[in-house]
């Protein structure tokens, strides 16, 4: 007990002394030992203060992290780099609003054919379909998104454009390669994957057949697979990316659509079940896409929706138990991952470590997750 006081009224002697006036103790101090237990004090000092404030920038979070009005930066998520720009305050409108600039080069698909005019119709058709999305584009705490496609340069100087290959009709692919014909949840779903956002749906090993140009064809038995030739065969592969809601962006964008009461157009029925209704089924890796089928295969491919099928298409849910609505196209962590850095938004940290996996796949073994996107937890995206 005397000892430890000794130490403490030593220690508070080193705060207010100049060490050469410190008595030593016993023999055992003097001006180095002095010297030292007043260093070890400023250290404990420096550590309590960087723990301070470590602790008020996460509890600032997000407002640490916002950009100033009227300035922007580069952001760069999973190699996808896009300019951010925060764009000047209206009054009264209490909330900030935020640019984003994708730079893209759309090229023609070099074996899908294309109409002439592919560029002019791939750019009209983006900048309508994120006009449309815009008002469901908000932040949890009330900030205001909106999407253009950078085909000049003139927004994101010094970045390499993505480069998509365009196409008309239907086939499918992987996100690089989009269609004139594309609907607007789809363009809105397959644009997240050029901001670095991945897909947050389950994938299977299933097998399928391509034909020559690589369309998909239908999904295959292990019998006949064996019996095509290997250039006519493919097989899904499997993600170690963590899974998400099923109204995410991310895995179903009709779904999301519909939570945020964005409505699905006629056109929009009439692309899923002309398009991807002929290769879902019950054994499907994204079953939730099924369920919108249903309701669709008994007509012919080109009738037109009476308005009851239409309506049915809109129903949140569409059958499924504990849809709820959504204030926003986006979950909360996305917007964070887009609009702040990981080094100080601590919800943008934790959704990049989470999707480091995304592009492994179990063959080549996936890489620890943090509990927040652990054991089908949707933490990483929802809190």
């Amino acid at each position: 007990m005397a000892f430890r006081f000794r130490v403490k009224i030593l220690v508070v002697s080193a705060l207010f002394f100049p060490a050469s006036l410190l008595p030593a103790q016993d023999g055992a101090f003097g001006d180095a030992g002095a010297s030292g237990i007043l260093e070890r004090t400023r250290q404990e000092a420096r550590v309590q203060k960087s723990a301070a404030a470590e602790s008020v920038r996460r509890a600032r979070g997000s407002a640490g992290c916002a950009l100033a009005p009227g300035t922007s930066a580069v952001r760069t998520i999973r190699e996808k780099s896009f300019v951010l720009e925060r764009l000047a305050d209206e009054p009264g409108a209490g909330a900030a609003r935020y640019e984003i600039h994708i730079p893209v080069r759309f090229v023609k698909h070099p074996k899908l054919s294309a109409p002439d005019d592919y560029q002019d119709k791939m750019t009209a058709l983006a900048a309508r379909c994120y006009d449309e999305a815009a008002p469901a584009m908000r932040g949890p705490d009330g900030e205001r998104l909106h999407i253009s496609l950078d085909l000049t340069g003139a927004k994101t100087p010094g970045l390499a454009p993505q480069e998509i290959k365009v196409f008309g009709g239907y086939a499918w692919v992987p996100f690089s390669q989009w269609t004139v014909d594309y609907n607007c949840p789809t363009i809105v779903h397959e644009t997240m994957h050029l901001l670095g956002l991945p897909d947050v749906y389950p994938m299977t090993r299933e097998r399928y057949e391509i034909d020559a140009t690589g369309k998909w064809v239908r999904w295959l038995t292990e019998e006949q697979a064996r019996d095509l030739a290997p250039n006519r065969r493919k097989q899904m592969p499997r993600y170690c990316r963590p899974l998400g809601p099923v109204d995410s962006l991310l895995y179903d964008q009709y779904e999301s659509y519909r939570a945020v009461g964005l409505p699905l157009s006629k056109a929009d029925y009439l692309w899923v079940r002309r398009n991807e209704c002929p290769r879902r089924q019950r054994s499907d890796p994204d079953p939730g896409k099924y369920l919108h089928c249903t309701e669709m295969l008994g007509a012919p491919a080109d009738a037109e929706p009476t308005a009851a099928a239409l309506g049915a298409f809109n129903v949140l849910g569409l059958g499924r138990e504990g849809a709820a609505e959504k204030k926003s196209l986006f979950y909360p962590n996305e917007v964070h991952v887009l609009l702040y850095d990981a080094s100080c938004d601590e919800k943008a940290g934790i959704f990049g470590r989470c999707i480091a996996n995304s592009d492994r796949t179990v063959d080549e073994t996936c890489l620890p997750y943090p509990a927040e996107c652990s054991n089908g937890s949707f933490d990483w995206l929802t809190k």
